[in-house]
Parts: structure tokens; sequence; C-alpha cells
């Protein structure tokens, strides 16, 4: 097979092409192109082009193109569809247990087909299948929704409120939804049931969180979010989490107050939030302003229950409009056949600013990382797959806007724009590696003066990344990245 280069005009987080000059969207990035672009395609007709989930990919009559077919029985990179199983004779009418712990249904005739199973066979209370039991209590959500539909989510926002799906310059249509209050220590869910379920480019909010149309800055609480499928799950663009901190006193940095000294104001910076671990201090202003505790570590490896980070402090100034960097968000994501991440999660924190957006005399710390749970038998990160679970930076004692590339390296803390000695920067946020960095101090205070003094803030600990499976394996190619605490499990079965 072979490709040309990807369309620079052209994604397809729908998996829709509609040039025909690039009529194949890239979804992972496997053929040549950025994941989720669309590129021109040569290849011989009929001919297998691997698997996307359990489809095969066939080359059309045109040899400009690869058209999904499903398969009955499961697919195999790079052969396709997988064969049927061979029938077996067996006793009319019965359902067993075999010794390779697949479950044997036999018919009237004395037929039967093997059925494989993803965690195991089992005759407690009738031979069956063994099934995954979700983390969190979410196994009630399951049991209420039998059938459900398909659902597709991409190209737009999620209010986690309203329960509402509002596609890109579209209007806001309901989805099913249950809520499951807050738990001592974690975030309350809205929980969506699905059968296959597709994640494109889409924020995840609540109402009370959305500014202007704009992500939340303040502190990210709200509910988490929970997504049960009881076939596949697609992860093929970006999903920002912005819902799901958790405000818990001494994971939470106190607010920092400033000092009024002579004619001159004085402050100090104020901490990151913690999650996984501590965030870290603010910066002083000597002879004038002193920070206060930084957020600590609280919460589970295993996300249980689930939650966010914890917002960063604030140094209260003469403004009264600042807003305290939000801790990531949280999401758990249950399959009971796989879940595949060709796209990204991310569950940053964020640094304090202003709530209008921008930075102003934003000097608050930055949020810590939040919380990804993934449950299914498999579970793979594709060669593009992202998860994210970072501290936030923290903020300068005047705001100039960083760059947040989505990877594992750690978020930069805000750089002043104030070269005179009165600013300072603040701290970079944690990952699993790095422990977040204070912020900077500045030089101390000089008699007389009448100028303001401002400290950088402490950057926010990371957050954690919970990966339960059938053997507490990953399917992990060596350019993915997963940039928090990570820990995985065996998932729960019946």
């Amino acid at each position: 097979m072979g490709c040309t280069k990807a369309n620079p005009s052209a994604t397809c987080a729908n998996g829709a092409c509609s040039d025909p000059e690039f009529p194949f969207c890239d979804v992972d990035g496997s053929f040549g192109g950025p994941p989720n672009t669309c590129i021109a395609v040569t290849c011989a007709a009929g001919s297998i082009g691997g698997c996307r989930g359990s489809d095969e990919l066939v080359c059309n009559s045109s040899g400009d193109t690869y058209d999904t077919q499903a398969c009955s029985n499961g697919c195999t990179d790079p052969t396709g569809c997988n064969a049927p199983p061979v029938p077996t004779a067996c006793t009319a009418n019965t359902t067993t247990c075999t010794s390779d712990g697949s479950l044997l249904v036999c018919d009237a005739t004395g037929q039967g087909t093997p059925q494989t199973c993803a965690l195991g066979c089992s005759d407690t209370g009738g031979s069956h299948c063994e099934e995954l039991v979700p983390s969190n209590n979410l196994q009630q959500f399951f049991d209420k929704t039998p059938n459900p539909a398909d659902l597709t989510l991409a190209g737009g926002t999620l209010d986690l409120d309203a329960s509402t799906f509002t596609p890109t310059g579209g209007k806001a249509t309901s989805i099913t939804s249950f809520k499951l209050a807050a738990p001592s220590g974690g975030a309350p869910l809205t929980v969506f049931v699905a059968n296959n379920l597709t994640l494109g480019d889409i924020t995840i909010d609540s109402t009370n969180n959305l500014i202007n149309g704009m992500v939340s800055l303040n502190g990210g609480v709200g509910p988490g979010v929970a997504f049960l499928a009881k076939g596949e799950v697609q992860v093929q663009g970006r999903v920002l989490v912005a819902s799901g901190a958790v405000n818990i006193p001494g994971c939470t940095s106190p607010a920092t107050p400033s000092q009024i000294v002579g004619n001159a104001r004085y402050a100090a910076g104020a901490g990151g939030g913690g999650h996984a671990t501590d965030g870290a201090d603010g910066g002083d202003v000597p002879g004038g302003a002193t920070h206060l505790a930084h957020g600590s570590a609280s919460g589970t490896d295993q996300l249980v229950p689930l939650r966010g980070g914890c917002p960063a402090g604030l140094t209260v100034a003469a403004s009264s409009n600042q807003l305290a960097g939000r801790g990531g968000g949280a999401i758990q994501l249950v399959s009971l056949r796989s879940i595949d991440v060709s796209g990204t999660i991310a569950a940053d924190g964020l640094a304090a600013m202003m709530n209008d957006g921008t930075g102003g005399t934003s000097f608050g710390g930055g949020g810590g990382g939040g919380g990804i749970l993934l449950e299914a038998p498999h579970v793979a990160l594709s060669v593009s797959g992202k998860l994210l679970a970072r501290g936030g930076g923290g903020n300068s004692g005047d705001f100039q806007p960083v760059e947040v590339p989505d990877s594992d390296t750690p978020i930069a803390g805000g750089i002043t724009q104030v070269n005179d000695g009165t600013r300072s920067n603040g701290g970079a946020g944690g990952t699993d590696t790095v422990n977040p960095r204070p912020g900077a101090s500045t030089p101390a205070a000089v008699s007389g003066e009448s100028a303001i003094r401002v400290a950088g803030g402490g950057g926010g600990g990371v957050g954690r990344i919970r990966i339960n499976t059938s053997d507490a394996s990953v399917d992990k190619q060596s350019s993915s990245v997963l940039a928090g605490r990570v820990t995985t499990g065996v998932v729960t079965a019946k």
C-alpha cells in the first residue's frame, strides 16, 4: 500500500472525508498522515489494510481508499477479520465452560460454537462468560440500560450539568444520563451508557464552569464524567476534561493575603493544588510577604472514588477579579470489550487567570492534575494516543501566555513581562518523573518604595492515570504518551 501527503485543510475527527483527492481518514496516523487527517491512498483492490477496532479495512475497487467491514469474530492486525470458530459436537441444549476458558452453547442438534470469553468462563450460577464490573459503583447503570444505542460525540461541547451536547455552530441536544452524588473525597458524576462509544474533538465541562463560552478557570469543580460501553470505546480526537476537580481542605492551597507596607503592596505567590503529589510553594517578597501552605497529596491510585485535581490558591490583591488555577477534571471510560485511544484525553491542571480569561495581574498557583480511569478487558494506545494529567504551571506577577503542548513535559510556569525585579516567574507543574517547582521570590523589598512586588505561584501536583485490564497489561506503542502518576490493575469480574 502507499499514500501521499495529508490534505492540510481537511480534518476528519468525525471519520468523514469530503475531498475526493484525499478520501481516507487516517484516524491514528498509521498510514503516514497526522492523526485525524484526510490522505490519498494507493492500494490493491480487495487487499487488507489492517483493523480499526473490530472492523477490517478493505481496499475499494478503485484502489484509492479503504472501506470498513464489520468482523463478527473480531479483527487482528494486519490480517483482518478473524475466522469463525469451528462447530463442535456437544450435548444438545447445554451451556458449558470448556477447558480453554471458552463458553460452549450447544443447540438442539448437538452442535455448538465456542465463544471466546475475554475475562474467562464461570460455572457459578450457571455457565457464562465472566463480565467486567466497573469501579465506583457504576454497574447499576449498566443494569438500568439493557439495550443502549451507539453514541458518537465529536466536534463540540458536552455540558455535564444539563446532559446536552452542542456541536460547534449547532444546537444543543439532550443525551440520557444518570447522576451519582459525590462520595466522601470524590466528585459527583454524570454517567452515560452506550453500546459502542466514539469520542472525537470535544470539551467536557459543566454549566456553572462555563465563562463566556470558554473553558472554566474557576477551580474546575463540578461533576466528573463516566462513560459505560457494552461494546467498544474509540477515542479519536482531543477530549478535554474540564470538570470533576474537588475542593478538599489540605489538598487545596489556601489563599495568600497581600500586604501593604507604607505606600507599597507586596504579594507572595500562592501554592499549587495537590493530587497524586503535593503542589509546590509560591514565592516570597522578603521583608514584605510570605507564602502559605501548598496543596497536599490526597486520593487513591485506584481513583476510587473518582476525582480530579485540587484547585490552587490565589494571592488576594487589590483586584477581586481572579480565579484560582483549576484542578484537572475526572473521567472514567468503561468497556466490556476494549478501549482504543488514538487521540488525546487531557485532564491537566491549569494556571490561575482573571475571570475574563486573561492573565492580568494574576499570580496564583497551578491546579493539581486530574484523574483518568480506563477499564476494559483490553486497552490499547496507538502511536498517537495520549493520556495527560499533569500539574498546572504557577502564574507570574504579570502574565504572559505560555504554550502548553500535549506531551509528557512539565507545564511551564507563567513568565513575567516586567523585568524590573518587582515581578517573578511561576513554577512549573509536576509530572510523574518531575516534582512541581516553587514560584520564584522577588528581591528584597526596598525601604520607602511605592511599587507593587509580586512573587510567582507554585506549580500543581501531578494527577493520576489508572488502567485496569484483564491481566493488568496495556497495549502501548513506544510513541504514545502517559503523563501522570500511572498505575495498572486487574478488572473485577462476575
